[in-house]
């Protein structure tokens, strides 16, 4: 299927689909009674949602691993300092 769509600022594109997609498209289009402008505009929020969840999922990871190696990093600089006699 190929439909040539008009964005606000007058640029168009291409979407390509396959038979099976269009069709299971058309049929959830035609149960909801949404139009397939509000259903396309969904998934395409739903989808740029979940990749910005991804990202931030990684970065938080990242972030946990980060604070935990200066985390350890505190533990054996106290420890070296405890068996140096130092007091605490």
């Amino acid at each position: 299927m190929s439909q040539k769509l008009v964005t606000k600022n007058g640029k168009r594109f291409v979407l390509y689909i396959s038979r099976e997609l269009r069709n299971e498209i058309t049929e959830c289009v035609n149960q909801d009674g949404t139009t397939l402008a509000d259903f396309a505009r969904e998934a395409f929020e739903q989808c740029l949602k979940n990749r910005r969840q991804e990202e931030q999922k990684k970065q938080l990871a990242e972030a946990c691993l980060m604070f935990r190696d200066f985390d350890m990093q505190q533990l054996k600089n106290w420890s070296t300092t405890e068996a140096e006699g130092w007091p605490v």
